[in-house]
């Protein structure tokens, strides 16, 4: 962590798009609970990457795969890797302005040039409603308007960072099982799904519609168990229920306190679970 603040803020590469759930407050908690040797590096829920931009700036990853079952969060990534310039020269006309903002909602991104689908999918997150991500039946991005006052839609000097970080990283658009068909023995692979935030009272304090119910928590379990008899290092974050203690009580579970509000919910503290496969 020493090293990862020595570093300046002009040359840190941050989370660049809002996500539920982001660990970057968590990361000195999660310091030393990084296993410090291993081959590839799997995330299978990349969402806002703040694990794997950190691991990057500590020198810890040489290889990566990472993946995420959002097509339009992984387009955005790989233009960031590939062609930030045109990325950046694209958002940074788009005006913060609820005309355009809800015409650029109504696009449809399959018909988009490469570099207006990444620009889109940026500028809606940094200026919707909370970073949410959310979509009709028909897979249409409905997410409403947020009231900023100012946001920072493009912050290019970060986008760079990004994507210097990204070079030789492989980014993938699938369900988190395809670990399964990638992760090797000694590869580290670190599972971060969408979850409630329990509160210190027991209490689950997220509205997030998209946690994993008590039926998926099983499934992830599976996966985990079979990551974890093949010689993988597994490290997971997860809600603080009842029922994720009892399906990892066999593995190393530790309880992190910290002040990571659900959207909507009172401040407060709340715990959640890192579960590892080693010590």
């Amino acid at each position: 962590m020493d090293h990862f603040q020595s570093i300046p803020h002009e040359l840190r590469a941050e989370p660049f798009v809002k996500w539920a759930g982001g660990k970057k407050k968590m990361l000195s908690a999660y310091d030393s609970l990084f296993p410090s040797h291993f081959e590839t590096y799997h995330e299978p829920f990349l969402g806002g990457g703040s694990v794997f931009l950190y691991l990057m700036h500590i020198q810890r990853i040489g290889r990566a795969l990472l993946s995420d079952a959002n097509a339009e969060l992984i387009h955005l990534y790989r233009m960031v890797r590939d062609d930030v310039e045109r990325v950046v020269e694209e958002v940074m006309t788009y005006p913060y302005d609820k005309e355009f903002y809800y015409a650029v909602r109504a696009l449809d991104p399959q018909t988009l040039t490469p570099v207006r689908r990444a620009a889109r999918m940026l500028y809606l997150n940094r200026t919707c409603f909370n970073g949410l991500y959310r979509v009709n039946r028909k897979g249409q991005f409905n997410v409403p308007i947020g009231r900023y006052d100012s946001p920072t839609i493009c912050n290019d000097t970060n986008l760079r960072n990004v994507s210097r970080l990204l070079q030789g990283i492989e980014l993938q658009s699938w369900e988190y099982q395809t670990v399964l068909d990638v992760a090797r023995p000694g590869d580290f692979v670190y599972l971060d799904p969408p979850y409630h935030a329990v509160s210190a009272g027991g209490r689950s304090t997220s509205s997030g519609q998209n946690a994993f119910s008590d039926a998926q928590q099983g499934q992830l379990y599976q996966v985990f168990r079979i990551l974890d008899r093949r010689g993988c290092l597994v490290m997971m974050s997860n809600s603080g229920t009842p029922l994720v203690k009892q399906l990892y009580r066999g593995y190393d579970v530790k309880e992190l306190h910290g002040a990571r509000p659900a959207r909507g919910a009172r401040r407060g503290r709340n715990t959640d679970l890192v579960v590892r496969n080693y010590a």
